[in-house]
């Protein structure tokens, strides 16, 4: 039985069931909630996947329309978003399960290619710069080539001090040249950019669409989230706010 059939079961709570794990084995949630991240993805995909039939088989194809994936999937869909459609009309998203990796090296272009084929998203190596994961997706259909790559760069920040006002500063960080995850000669490949705030006081959604120019020939969205609107009963369970080291005396974990 898969992830999904499992998960889709009314019976089966989805942040208890992570809660669990995390707190009943010596397993490290991420500085800045890169579990719930992922989580979040995952249920978003199985959420526009839809429900399992027989022998846990999905009702349609694994592989995920990618703008319904952002603007009905992982976010409540909003006017700000429905450019994405138009955009993206016909990119697909295959994803599935997450890899760890661990040498900044294996998050190179023909490396994705290859991991996408598979459904995989990628959880940077501890101690990358400017990201903490990344979903390759397919611009144009299915085809798997370094034409048609496009690249979901995200990151999760568990500090009150990020909001969903956007901060050109970190998003300039997600540089995917300086990242080396193309090569100068590499023509340049539709992206978009997350920051999910985890740790902000209220829900809200921002969202930059620059379109292709002389400095970067691609479409690329800048996308910052806080708290996770509707799915923000996984934050209380899963991400503890920041201490306010005044308070930390008199902090005591539940």
């Amino acid at each position: 039985m898969t992830h999904c059939s499992i998960m889709a079961q009314t019976s089966f709570n989805v942040p208890k069931a992570m809660k669990s794990v995390l707190e009943g084995f010596s397993i490290h949630k991420g500085d800045r909630g890169e579990f719930l991240v992922m989580l979040l993805l995952i249920v978003a995909r199985d959420k526009v996947v839809g429900p399992p039939v027989e022998h846990g088989l999905p009702p349609g194809s694994r592989v995920i329309d990618l703008a319904s994936f952002l603007s009905s999937g992982l976010f409540q869909y909003l006017p700000s978003l429905q450019a994405l459609h138009q955009d993206f009309p016909d990119s697909k998203l295959h994803l599935n399960h997450y890899v760890k990796v661990h040498e900044y090296a294996a998050i190179d272009a023909e490396s994705l290619l290859l991991l996408s084929s598979r459904g995989a998203g990628i959880l940077c190596a501890n101690g990358q710069y400017a990201i903490d994961g990344i979903n390759p997706f397919l611009f144009h259909g299915t085809a798997l080539g370094f034409g048609n790559l496009g690249l979901i760069l995200w990151q999760g920040k568990n500090d009150p001090a990020f909001t969903a006002t956007s901060r050109p500063s970190v998003f300039e960080a997600m540089d995917v040249y300086k990242l080396k995850i193309l090569k100068e000669r590499d023509a340049a490949v539709p992206l978009i950019k997350i920051v999910f705030a985890l740790a902000a006081r209220t829900s809200s959604l921002t969202v930059v669409r620059h379109p292709p120019s002389v400095d970067y020939n691609a479409v690329v969205y800048e996308i910052c989230k806080g708290v996770l609107g509707s799915e923000s009963w996984t934050v209380g369970l899963l991400v503890s706010p920041a201490i306010d080291p005044k308070k930390k005396k008199n902090h005591t974990r539940k």
